[in-house]
């Protein structure tokens, strides 16, 4: 099998299946996985009509800036030093950064009103960028003024699907083409926990997601023997999948007006809540390095921030792809899959 670089896809038949290069070249196969992101053709095929991505309202701009311009700065220093996410939350906006590439860059998303960007990211200009944030705190207006360059783009979205796959069983969906993320939620993570001390991975997006996706299809087919289990490894697939992906995806879409408050009461109720989860988790961690260990699993239950809400965390964190699939091949559904093999 070959691998195909820079060969985009112009459609799919669902029939044979195959698929239809821009250069023309015409690919058969047994499956089709359409795993080509929020404006994906695919998706198209599955749900047999045109399927555009919604605009939540919201763009985003995202920049980078060299650390080593940053910890020139004493003020600035400690965003480089310490191996935390930090969010500032505004009416209307957010901003999120943290160190990327070993921390020799800083990385910034900033979630604001749209412009009427389009989908496709675009150099923007600085300046305006700015003064989007020109109320935010001093030392974001300091990090802004040391972007050089910046990119940003409309957030789509879409409502979760019925199904991932097709009717004739031969064309399935992954990651964003069929459950794509906003931001929201991954974003928010910082707010309660330092990513360094207690969740090493926290600069989240979809990306979790798509690997248990891509995870539970290729556990599955890992011991297909016959083309006539191919329709039952898929509906196992979407069995698992998912319920998981549809309440992370609705979940993230929920954060977008709590992240954007206007100022009054609802913003400072907010605001209390994820300072208490803040100070908890603190006390957690404190209590762990001196051997006391403290789950208080119940603790931020219902919090602002659902990153506060242990039960969800670990329902984030300790899902694990190989256990599932692993439960689904003991069930009646995976008997159904050992007959297809005489």
């Amino acid at each position: 099998m070959a691998l195909r670089l820079k060969s985009k896809v112009l459609t799919v038949e669902a029939s044979t299946p195959f698929v239809v290069l821009e250069s023309g070249e015409i690919i058969k196969t047994d499956l089709v996985i359409g795993a080509d992101g929020v404006r994906s053709v695919v998706r198209d095929i599955v749900v047999g009509r045109k399927d555009a991505p919604l605009k939540t309202g919201d763009a985003a701009y995202r920049a980078t800036i060299p650390t080593a311009e940053i910890v020139k700065d004493p003020v600035l220093k400690p965003f480089v030093d310490d191996a935390e996410a930090n969010v500032w939350m505004g009416p209307g906006r957010h901003i999120v950064g943290y160190c990327i590439r070993a921390k020799k860059e800083y990385n910034l998303v900033m979630i604001h009103p749209s412009n009427g960007e389009g989908e496709v990211p675009v150099p923007t200009d600085c300046e305006q960028m700015r003064a989007d944030y020109a109320d935010f705190e001093p030392r974001v207006r300091k990090l802004l003024d040391l972007v050089p360059s910046t990119m940003s783009w409309a957030l789509c979205d879409h409502n979760p699907l019925d199904s991932w796959v097709h009717p004739s069983s031969k064309i399935c969906l992954l990651g964003d083409a069929c459950h794509p993320m906003l931001p929201y939620r991954a974003q928010g993570a910082a707010m309660a926990v330092s990513p360094a001390t207690y969740f090493p991975s926290l600069q989240l997006n979809s990306t979790p997601l798509k690997i248990e996706d891509a995870a539970v299809l290729g556990n599955l087919f890992t011991h297909l023997a016959s083309h006539a289990q191919i329709p039952t490894l898929l509906r196992a697939y979407q069995k698992m999948r998912h319920p998981r992906a549809s309440i992370t995806q609705l979940a993230s879409r929920m954060n977008q007006s709590v992240f954007h408050l206007p100022d009054g009461p609802a913003q400072d109720e907010r605001d209390r809540e994820m300072k208490d989860a803040m100070q908890a988790e603190l006390v957690r961690v404190q209590l762990r390095r001196r051997g006391m260990g403290s789950e208080e699993e119940g603790k931020g239950k219902g919090n602002k921030n659902v990153w506060a809400d242990r039960e969800k965390v670990k329902a984030v964190y300790e899902y694990d792809p190989d256990v599932e699939v692993e439960m689904w091949r003991r069930s009646e559904d995976a008997r159904v899959v050992q007959m297809a093999k005489l």
